[in-house]
This record gives C-alpha cells, sequence and structure tokens, in this order.
C-alpha cells in the first residue's frame, strides 16, 4: 500500500477542494477498506456520491466491501482481460480468495455501477466475451447487454459525459460505429475469431473477430468500408431493456 489512510485523507480533501474527479488505482482488498474509511473520514456519504469516484482495477472489492461501496456511491471499472488470468491468480491468491475477487455481476445485483475498461489487447470485443462468460466463475458473468452498457454508457457517466455520450439519442455527439456482425447474436467464439462474412453486395471477405466496418467518432467519420441499408433497432432495444439505472 503506497498511502497510509491520512495521506488518503489529504487526497481525498485535495480532489473536493479543487473539485476534482478522483479515479484511484487501487487493487487489494486491504488498500480498497483503506480508501473507503478515508472516504468516510471526509464526508462520507454526504458528500461522496455525487463526486462519482472511480476505483480503476477494482479486484479488491470483496463480497464484504460491497455495503461501503455501494452507500458512497463509488464506480468500479473492472478490466475484463484480468478474467484470463485465473491461473495466475488462483496461484498467487489461493481458491479461496480468487473466488471472492474480480465481482461483476455481484457488483450490478447490489445497485454499484460497474465500468469496464480495456487493457491490452485492446479489443472490445474480446473483453465482451470475457464479461459475458466469466471463465472459471460463470456465477459472475454479464449478459451480453450489460457488458455492453457497461462499456459504453456507464463509461461515459463515470466520467460525467453522460449527456454527450455513451448512448445514440438526439443531442448526443455522433460516436458510433457499424460492426461486420451482429454481437448479440454471434456465438460466443465468434465474438473474437476469425471468420468469414458473406455478403451479397460486398463478396466474402476475411474477418478478423467482429470488426467495425463504418465508425464515426464525435461526429467525424474516421473511416469507411461498407454499408448497410437495412439496420435495426432490435440491438437497442436489448440494451435498453437491461439498462440498470438510466
Amino acid at each position: 500500500m503506497n498511502f497510509s489512510e491520512k495521506e488518503m485523507e489529504a487526497i481525498l480533501r485535495e480532489s473536493l477542494q479543487n473539485d476534482d474527479q478522483l479515479l484511484v488505482h487501487v487493487v487489494g482488498d486491504r488498500t480498497t477498506e483503506t480508501l473507503l474509511n478515508a472516504m468516510y473520514a471526509t464526508g462520507g456519504k454526504a458528500i461522496w456520491p455525487k463526486r462519482r469516484v472511480r476505483i480503476e482495477h477494482g479486484d479488491g472489492v470483496m463480497p464484504d466491501l460491497i455495503p461501503p461501496v455501494k452507500e458512497l456511491g463509488v464506480i468500479v471499472v473492472e478490466n475484463p482481460t484480468h478474467l484470463a488470468l485465473r491461473d495466475l491468480m488462483l496461484k498467487r491468491h489461493g481458491p479461496e480468495r480468487t473466488d471472492q475477487m474480480f465481482l461483476f455481476r455481484s457488483l450490478l445485483d447490489a445497485g454499484i455501477l460497474l465500468a469496464l475498461a480495456p487493457t491490452e489487447p485492446n479489443n472490445p470485443y474480446l473483453n465482451i466475451m470475457f464479461a459475458s462468460t466469466y471463465p472459471g466463475k460463470p456465477r459472475e458473468a454479464l449478459s451480453r447487454a450489460q457488458a455492453v452498457i457497461a462499456y459504453t454508457l456507464t463509461s461515459a457517466y463515470a466520467e460525467f459525459a453522460e449527456d454527450d455520450k455513451g448512448s445514440l439519442k438526439p443531442g448526443k455527439l455522433a460516436d458510433l460505429a457499424v460492426l461486420s456482425q451482429d454481437i448479440f447474436a454471434v456465438s460466443t467464439a465468434g465474438l473474437a475469431q476469425d471468420g468469414i462474412a458473406d455478403d451479397p453486395r460486398w463478396g466474402k471477405r476475411r474477418l478478423r473477430c467482429t470488426c467495425s466496418w463504418h465508425a464515426v467518432v464525435i461526429g467525424r467519420q474516421q473511416y469507411f468500408e461498407a454499408s448497410t441499408d437495412d439496420v435495426s433497432g432490435q440491438s437497442m432495444k436489448v440494451l435498453e431493456d437491461e439498462c440498470p439505472f438510466f
């Protein structure tokens, strides 16, 4: 642990004085508990929920820490590719502790906001695959819609940007992509493995997992490889039905 509880309190007070959102890189459960104690000592639930404090790499949010995390309005940012390291975590922490770490569904079920962020490799579809299957602990798996929401709308909320991006609505930034396949219908393996797309207008093409044919980022076209005339609202309906807090 790099900072004592008193030092954490000083950091928290400074963030309040400067009106800064606080993003803290906290991994272990002891460090997480110390941070939460420091938050209670510097205003507690009367101050912190509206500040949207973020715990990056929230691997140490253990079951006993769920109530204070919820009460303080902390947003937990997780990295699904870490789930591929289960064998390493078993060796490092043992089966009992590993079974209590890296919570996904338990956080959502408790009403805690969960955002997903990429680490290498920077492949959102690989991360969605891990988050929606959760190797070794499927009870913590998210639905694909929950994973996409955590990647987009919750991540925008986590940076006070939900009025500008995170979902496709009138008045928001045009921040979107047309994908090579329906990620809500494709097989689990198909989310992140090579395949062949057969489109009568464009012929057969080899795809490296799911890819973006057309991307617009903040209103500017980034690239364009193909087009479609029959985009339906079914995927957006899935997201709206499963969005837990908006």
